[in-house]
């Protein structure tokens, strides 16, 4: 008699996949920063075509606390209302604003 598993290999396939370890999801690396240091923005694009929908994300990073804004368009001048409209929201204007990457803000290379 030879040593070894002797059931099928649907079941051992089976069994050794319950045995795995979940995957790990990359931790969220995050600012910290003092109170009034620093907002974070960014655009996101919620629908495209004929009538686009925008969102203008404003986020302070002592606090987390968050401004949104729909908008059609992603234009400088909207961008700049944008940011009037979150500076009177939380209250103030931060000292300093930390964008992603922003093809409204970056200047081609």
């Amino acid at each position: 008699m030879e040593l070894g598993y002797r059931g099928g290999l649907t079941i051992l396939r089976e069994f050794i996949r319950k045995q795995t370890l979940p995957a790990q999801a990359e931790p969220v690396v995050r600012f910290e920063t003092e109170p009034g240091r620093q907002m974070q923005v960014d655009w996101g694009t919620m629908r495209n075509g004929k009538s686009p929908l925008h969102v203008f994300v404003a986020v302070l990073g002592y606090s987390r606390m968050l401004y949104i804004e729909f908008t059609d368009n992603m234009r400088y001048d909207t961008l700049e209302a944008c940011h009037r409209n979150a500076f009177s929201f939380f209250g103030g204007v931060p000292q300093e604003v930390l964008y992603d990457n922003m093809k409204t803000v970056v200047l081609p290379a």
